[in-house]
C-alpha cells in the first residue's frame, strides 16, 4: 500500500471523531427522555386520580351510536372527500337505501347522508311545495323537545333549513346518478340526544317512503369532563380521555407551535436504528391496529405506556397512557397525556452543530493529510528520479544529484544519498583512468620481457626450451593485444568527450561506408542490402557514429554465414531515430541481452575465437557509450534468421 494511501486510511480515522459525538449526544438525550418520562407518568397518575374523583360519570356504562370527534370541522360541499375515512356509514333501513355518518367538532354535530333515489322530483325551492316533492324528514331530539326539519330536494348547491322551533341547518345538496347526498350541520346550540330520518320518494300523486330509521342515544364526548380536564390539564399539555371501547370521550389543550425535528435526524435516527423517532402512536387513530393491540391490554390491566414520536408539527412528542381507575382498582378509562420536549429540542440542534463541526474538523483533518501526503509523495518521487537519474550504469555520474537541504528525514536521506553518490563517482573515475595507467605502465616491462624472450630464443639449444620460448612469446603478444585493446577504449572516451557536434545527413554517409565494407575482399561472400530514406538530418558527431557502426559490422561479419545477409536500417520518429544493423546468423544467447554492451563481456565460444586474438567484448561497450552520448540506448534481439541490433538516437544537445 502506497504512503499517500496510507495517510488517507489514517486521515478516515478521524470520523470516529463525529461518531463519538453522536454517541455522547445520544446519551445524553436519553437520560432526557428518561427524566421526562419519569416527570410525566408522575403528572398523568395525578391527573388520572383527579378525574375519577371529579367526574363520577365515569363510572355509568354509556351505550348508543357514537359519534366520533373530528379536530376540524368539515367543508358543506356536499362531498365527503374531507370527512374522516374511518368513519363508515351506517345504515338505517333494512334495504340500505338511507346511509348516515355522524362526526362531531367542538360539540357541534355534522351530518352526512345517502338516499338512493332514481326517479328525481326537485322543489322550486320556496318552501311552499317541500310536501309535494323528494325530501328527507330530519328529527333532533334536544333536552327532551324535538325539532322537525324538512329539507326539499332541490338542484346542488347549499341548503337553508329552518325548523318550526327556530333553529336553523345548514348544508349542501349532491346530485347522483342513484340519488342524492345531503351534507349537513346542525347549531352549536342544539345538543342532539337522538335523531331521527325519513327519506321521501314523491312521484306525481304516489309518495313512497325509501327509508326510515332512529339513531339514538348518540355518544358524543362528554363536555362535563372535557371542562374538568380543561381545568386540571398543565399547560402545553394535550390531554385525551378514551372508555374502554377505545372510545374519545374528552379531550382538552393543545401543544405549542415550536422548532420541528429536522428532516435528515429522521432519516439518521431511523437509519441508525435509533427507537426515539420510530415509536408509534396510540392516538385514537391507530388504536385499532394490531401493533397497538397488545399495548392496550396491558393499559387495561393497569400498566402505563410511555410513546415517543413525532408530532403533526414535526416536533417532539411524548405519550403517555395511565389507565383511571376506582379505588378498587377497576379501569374506568384511560387517559392520553401528550407534552412535547424543549429539552430534546436542544438536545437534537446541540447534537446536528456538535455533528457538522466534528465532521468538518474530520473531514479538514483529513484533506490535510492528504495534502500533506501529496506533498511527501511528490518529495520521496523525486528523491527516488534523481537516485535513478544519478549513475549511468557503468557508475559515472550523468547529472548533478540536487540535495534537499531541508532538516527533515528526507534531507538527511537526500544528503546520505548525495555523500554515496560522491563516493561511487570517485571511485569509478578511479577504475576508468585505471585502464590507460595499467597499459601505461605495463607498455615498458613487457618490452624487457620481448626483448629478453628474444635473447633466449637465440641461444636456446635444445627442442624443449625453444618450446617454453614459443609458449612465452605468444603469451606476451596476447598481453599486448590486451593493452592495445585497452588503449584503444580509453582513446575513444576521450575522444567522445572531445567530441563537438555538428548537423548532417546519415543518409549518403550511411552509403559511402557501406560500399567501403561491401568493396572488402573478406565481404565478397555476403550479401549487403540496404533500407534508407531519401534524406535524415542528425545533431551529433559523425566520426563516432561511424566507429559505432564499423564495431557492428565487423560483429555483424563475425556472425554471418557465408551467402548471408546483412542488411542496414535506417528510420526516423517523433523523437528518435532509429539505426539497425542486422545479419543471419546464430541467435543470441538466452538471458538478458543488455548485458552484452557492458564492458569485457563476450559470447563468443573458442571455436569460433580459435587463431584470433583474445575478444574483450569492448566493442558493443563502445557501441553503447556512443548512443548515450547521443542521448539514446543500444539494444538486441533475435529476428527469424539471424540477430538485430538497433542504436535509438537522439541527438547531442544543441549549444545556445
Amino acid at each position: 500500500m502506497k504512503l499517500g494511501t496510507q495517510l488517507l486510511w489514517l486521515g478516515l480515522s478521524a470520523l470516529s471523531l463525529p461518531w463519538a459525538a453522536w454517541v455522547f449526544v445520544g446519551e445524553l438525550e436519553r437520560l432526557l427522555r428518561e427524566g421526562q418520562e419519569q416527570s410525566q407518568h408522575e403528572v398523568s397518575r395525578t391527573l388520572a386520580d383527579a378525574l375519577s374523583m371529579t367526574v363520577p360519570a365515569l363510572e355509568t356504562s354509556r351505550v348508543g351510536l357514537y359519534v366520533r370527534p373530528s379536530a376540524t370541522a368539515p367543508t358543506l360541499d356536499g362531498f365527503a372527500t374531507d370527512w374522516d375515512q374511518q368513519t363508515a356509514a351506517q345504515s338505517l333501513d333494512p334495504q340500505g337505501h338511507l346511509q348516515l355518518r355522524l362526526q362531531a367538532q367542538q360539540q357541534r354535530l355534522f351530518l352526512w347522508v345517502e338516499v338512493t333515489d332514481t326517479t328525481p322530483e326537485r322543489s322550486q325551492g320556496n318552501g311552499s311545495d317541500a310536501a309535494w316533492a323528494d325530501h328527507l324528514q330530519l328529527d333532533v331530539q334536544s333536552q327532551g323537545t324535538w325539532h322537525a326539519f324538512a329539507i326539499p330536494r332541490v338542484a346542488s348547491g347549499p341548503v337553508n333549513v329552518r325548523s318550526t322551533e327556530g333553529s336553523t341547518v345548514q348544508g349542501a345538496w349532491q346530485e347522483r346518478a342513484d340519488g342524492y347526498a345531503l351534507e349537513l350541520a346542525l347549531p352549536a346550540a342544539l345538543t342532539a340526544q337522538a335523531i331521527r330520518l325519513t327519506a321521501i320518494d314523491v312521484d306525481g300523486m304516489r309518495r313512497t317512503q325509501v327509508g326510515s330509521g332512529i339513531a339514538q342515544p348518540l355518544m358524543l364526548p362528554m363536555q362535563t369532563l372535557s371542562s374538568a380536564l380543561q381545568r386540571l390539564l398543565p399547560p402545553q399539555r394535550l390531554g385525551r380521555v378514551f372508555d374502554r371501547q377505545q372510545r374519545t370521550i374528552a379531550e382538552a389543550g393543545a401543544l405549542p407551535d415550536e422548532v420541528a425535528v429536522s428532516a435528515w435526524r429522521r432519516w439518521l435516527s431511523e437509519t441508525l436504528g435509533a427507537d426515539v423517532l420510530a415509536g408509534e402512536s396510540l392516538s385514537s387513530e391507530s388504536l385499532s391496529s394490531e401493533a397497538a393491540e397488545p399495548r392496550w391490554q396491558s393499559l387495561l390491566q393497569g400498566q402505563s405506556q410511555h410513546v415517543w414520536r413525532v408530532g403533526d408539527a414535526g416536533q417532539w412528542v411524548l405519550e403517555t397512557w395511565t389507565p383511571i381507575r376506582t379505588e378498587g382498582g377497576e379501569t374506568l378509562a384511560v387517559l392520553a397525556l401528550q407534552s412535547s420536549s424543549d429539552a430534546l429540542l436542544l438536545a437534537d440542534r446541540a447534537r446536528s452543530r456538535l455533528l457538522w463541526s466534528t465532521l468538518a474538523a474530520a473531514l479538514l483533518v483529513a484533506a490535510v493529510l492528504v495534502a500533506y501526503s501529496i506533498h511527501l509523495s511528490a518529495r520521496i518521487r523525486r528523491l527516488h528520479r534523481q537516485a535513478e537519474q544519478a549513475l549511468l550504469r557503468e557508475g559515472r555520474a550523468e547529472s548533478a544529484f540536487v540535495v534537499d537541504q531541508r532538516s527533515d528525514e528526507l534531507g538527511d536521506l537526500s544528503r546520505s544519498f548525495a555523500r554515496l553518490l560522491h563516493e561511487i563517482d570517485a571511485y569509478t573515475q578511479y577504475l576508468r583512468t585505471l585502464a590507460g595507467s595499467l597499459s601505461h605502465e605495463l607498455h615498458t616491462p613487457l618490452a624487457v620481457v620481448r626483448s629478453s624472450l628474444d635473447n633466449l630464443e637465440s641461444q636456446a639449444r635444445d627442442e624443449q626450451s625453444r618450446t617454453w620460448l614459443q609458449r612465452a612469446q605468444e603469451g606476451v603478444t596476447r598481453l599486448a593485444s590486451l593493452l592495445r585493446a585497452m588503449s584503444e577504449a580509453t582513446r575513444i572516451e576521450r575522444a567522445m568527450a572531445a567530441a563537438e557536434a555538428e548537423y548532417f545527413d546519415l543518409v549518403p554517409m550511411l552509403r559511402q561506408c557501406a560500399a567501403g565494407w561491401a568493396a572488402l575482399e573478406e565481404s565478397a561472400r555476403l550479401q549487403w542490402r540496404l533500407e534508407l530514406p531519401p534524406h535524415c538530418p542528425f545533431h551529433g558527431a559523425p566520426d563516432l557514429i561511424v566507429q559505432a557502426l564499423e564495431k557492428l559490422v565487423d560483429n555483424a561479419r563475425s556472425f554471418c554465414p557465408p551467402g548471408g545477409h546483412i542488411q542496414i536500417q535506417l528510420s526516423s520518429h517523433a523523437d528518435r531515430i532509429l539505426l539497425a544493423v542486422c545479419n543471419d546468423g546464430p541467435p543470441l544467447p538466452e538471458g538478458n541481452p543488455a548485458r552484452l554492451f557492458d564492458s569485457l563481456v563476450s559470447v563468443r565460444n573458442a571455436q569460433r575465437n580459435a587463431g584470433r586474438a583474445p575478444h574483450l567484448g569492448l566493442g558493443l561497450h563502445i557501441v553503447r557509450l556512443v548512443c548515450e552520448l547521443h542521448g539514446g540506448f543500444a539494444t538486441a534481439e533475435n529476428r527469424n534468421t539471424g540477430v538485430c541490433f538497433t542504436l535509438h538516437l537522439r541527438g547531442m544537445p544543441r549549444q545556445r
